[in-house]
């Protein structure tokens, strides 16, 4: 049976339980429930400063708040062009930015912006994803960018000598992973599991210090693990459960010896044995 994509009303007979199963559909544009606004976590610039009200991290603040006096809204001088940036420290794939505009006054010098989506501080090269093109007191403004990808969200109004004034600007999209490279946020699994090694080297070459979560390189730290002279050496962990293993990060020594790393090959299986893990 096809899954229904519009409401519907289920009438059945008196149950205990009724279970309903299936995902979402989100409007186009629209962020999904629960998306996360990537814009709080960034820096936001501005081409000029109004007043220590107009503070460009104000767009970012969480605050939706269209009161300018009130305190949460950014404001430039009258530039050519005025434009405010918000760098997301990572580059994402940018499906939706939602303006706020200020509500007491003023709200047409909005009309025109353009929201724009790059990797490099400079406005000018970034790419636009949409215009502002109606505006009212207290607008709303999502606009859909499809995808574009960067590290930089900027709202830009063009061609014009012009006031801008933002009282949130929300973005929404995914991180782009580069290959091998954990996720934002990921969990650190290594972290969970009990370590071996073919041998002990000393007290301070435990190989549990291998995940204890400190990457100090210094050996006399006590954070580094160390075998003897085994044919073949290795070190292990047992994550306690099967996990399908994206990246391994491999932090070497930093005060000698980081040859002795050279060729180490990093293995993952099933088996205890680290011979009949697959490299």
């Amino acid at each position: 049976m096809s899954a229904l994509s519009y409401p519907t009303e289920l009438i059945i007979c008196p149950s205990v339980e009724v279970e309903v199963y299936g995902e979402a559909i989100t409007p186009e544009c629209k962020p999904e429930p629960n998306a996360i606004n990537l814009a709080t976590q960034g820096i936001a610039e501005q081409s000029s400063h109004y007043a220590r009200k107009g503070e460009p991290n104000l767009a970012i603040d969480g605050k939706r708040n269209g009161t300018y006096n009130e305190g949460s809204c950014s404001h430039t001088e009258i530039d050519y062009p005025a434009w405010w940036r918000v760098n997301l420290k990572a580059t994402y794939s940018i499906s939706t930015v939602v303006i706020y505009n200020r509500q007491d006054c003023c709200d047409h010098r909005l009309m025109g912006a353009e929201i724009r989506v790059g990797d490099s501080p400079d406005v000018s090269t970034h790419i636009k994803c949409g215009t502002i093109e109606g505006t009212y007191p207290g607008s709303i403004h999502t606009i859909c960018c499809h995808g574009l990808k960067g590290q930089f969200v900027s709202v830009v109004i063009p061609d014009q000598s012009q006031y801008l004034t933002l009282c949130e600007v929300e973005v929404y999209g995914e991180a782009v992973i580069p290959e091998c490279k954990p996720a934002l946020n990921a969990i650190n699994i290594a972290k969970q599991g009990t370590a071996d090694q073919s041998s002990y080297y000393s007290y301070l070459g435990s190989p549990s210090h291998a995940i204890d979560g400190n990457r100090n390189g210094i050996f006399g730290k006590g954070s580094c693990t160390h075998t003897q002279k085994d044919t073949p050496s290795w070190w292990r962990v047992n994550l306690k459960a099967t996990y399908a293993v994206s990246a391994v990060v491999v932090y070497n020594r930093e005060d000698c010896c980081d040859n002795i790393l050279m060729g180490a090959e990093i293995r993952v299986g099933d088996l205890r044995d680290v011979s009949k893990q697959v490299k």
